[in-house]
């Protein structure tokens, strides 16, 4: 797995950097090796990760009992120094409309990221700029696709993308983690209780796609607490009935978790897949792999005015689903799984990263029958997951781009079905 400072390296060079190379991407994350006995080996990491306690576990990797890596809360409105961005996106249906998108952003004042102090107010920033970006260089219907983001978009964009330790483009946390608010009176993530706060083309399949991808992460983010504290447990008193018991507990728990992820993720065929295909998805791309941006994009005054190549949005990135597949020793082949990282929020990743490699729950369960089946059945559902994802994505994605004669890709950059299998059958096989 990457280090800590590999994983910075991707931070964008400015101008007079003499060592500025185009197409800066970070490198492909390995994964960790066992030792040569095939027993995982503990680090130091992991094992100060089980010592922490909730609420340092809640400080130190932006994770919460109730919602795991969903925030608690999103900023819906930036200081007045940022008045031009909120006003922005405040219309940004309307302006991306009727063609009049451009021209604003060339209006805005280059603003300074100084006075983003809050984590909440630095990712409503990022959620702005990332949609704006995306409705700027791909217009609308009527508008020709374009390469060139200006200084007024590019320089604040990609400084605070340094700031984040983040590519600059849309990505699953700048579109759905952290775009949402609660409505007046709700206190339950769900798509019906939420609005999105930065959307582009403002219509109903845009809100419902988004909104569901919240409500499914935070569905799955019940679980992740009361899987570390059986970690914890398994690693201090492994021959405790009581940890045998919270295990169980825990597995059964995580169990229904998926199947009510899955169920919850059915509600996607509420879209019609024309509108999704058409109006919705094309915002979410990026510009590696691209076909309709060839050759990337360029960030006026930064990367030394060099294209740049980056994935859009991508249900990839959603940490949930790497933290599932870490805990139950699912592993992947694909590179791109890896790359994916980059686009997560800085302290997920190193969550990740601690606990990649240690094969803890599995090695505790496979010897103690009940709890293995147990184990098999959550690998199992997560596995149905990933097969209803593979029916979703050909319906909505796949046949479309055969109606209009294209070569369906991820938003991400991946070859979509082939992908999405390898992910399920890898799943799968593990059991």
């Amino acid at each position: 797995m990457a280090t800590k400072a590999e994983v910075a390296s991707h931070k964008r060079k400015r101008e007079d950097d003499s060592e500025l190379s185009p197409n800066t991407v970070m490198p492909p994350i390995k994964k960790s090796k066992n030792d040569s006995n095939g027993e995982s080996k503990l680090s130091g990491a992991f094992e100060e990760l089980l010592s922490l306690s909730d609420l340092d576990l809640s400080e130190k990797y932006r994770i919460y009992p109730d919602r795991g890596f969903t925030p608690i809360t999103c900023s819906s409105k930036l200081s007045d120094y940022y008045s031009a961005w909120d006003h922005t996106v405040a219309k940004l249906p309307y302006l991306n409309n009727n063609s009049s998108l451009r021209n604003e952003v060339k209006r805005w004042p280059i603003l300074s990221i100084d006075h983003l102090h809050s984590p909440e107010d630095k990712e409503r920033a990022f959620s702005i700029l990332c949609s704006v970006g995306a409705a700027y260089i791909y217009g609308n219907k009527d508008q020709d696709i374009i390469n060139k983001v200006p200084p007024q978009l590019s320089h604040p964009w990609c400084d605070l993308a340094d700031e984040l330790n983040r590519p600059p483009v849309s990505s699953y946390t700048s579109t759905a983690m952290c775009n949402w608010e609660l409505k007046d009176g709700e206190t339950e993530l769900k798509e019906s209780n939420m609005n999105l706060l930065c959307g582009i083309e403002g219509k109903e399949d845009e809100k419902l796609f988004l909104l569901l991808s919240v409500e499914i992460n935070a569905i799955g983010g019940k679980v992740i607490f009361p899987l570390i504290h059986s970690l914890r447990e398994i690693q201090s008193s492994p021959d405790s009935d009581a940890t045998v018991e919270l295990v169980k507990s825990t597995l059964n728990a995580t169990n229904t978790t998926f199947a009510q992820m899955l169920e919850t993720f059915r509600k996607m065929e509420k879209m019609d897949p024309h509108s999704f295909y058409f109006d919705v998805r094309p915002y979410l791309g990026g510009w590696k792999n691209n076909s309709r941006l060839p050759d990337g994009v360029v960030y006026e005054g930064r990367y030394n005015d060099e294209s740049q190549f980056f994935s859009g949005a991508s249900a990839a990135q959603a940490p949930d689903f790497h933290f599932f597949d870490i805990l139950f020793s699912v592993k992947h082949e694909s590179e791109y799984l890896g790359e994916m990282w980059q686009y997560m929020v800085e302290e997920h990743r190193e969550l990740l990263k601690t606990l990649e490699g240690q094969d803890v729950l599995k090695e505790y369960c496979e010897t103690r029958e009940p709890l293995w089946e147990l184990f098999k059945q959550c690998a199992q559902t997560l596995a149905d997951w990933r097969t209803y994802h593979v029916k979703l994505v050909t319906k909505y994605i796949v046949n479309q781009a055969r109606l209009n004669d294209e070569n369906p890709e991820g938003s991400g950059g991946s070859k979509l079905i082939p992908f999405l299998r390898q992910c399920r059958d890898e799943t799968t096989v593990h059991k």
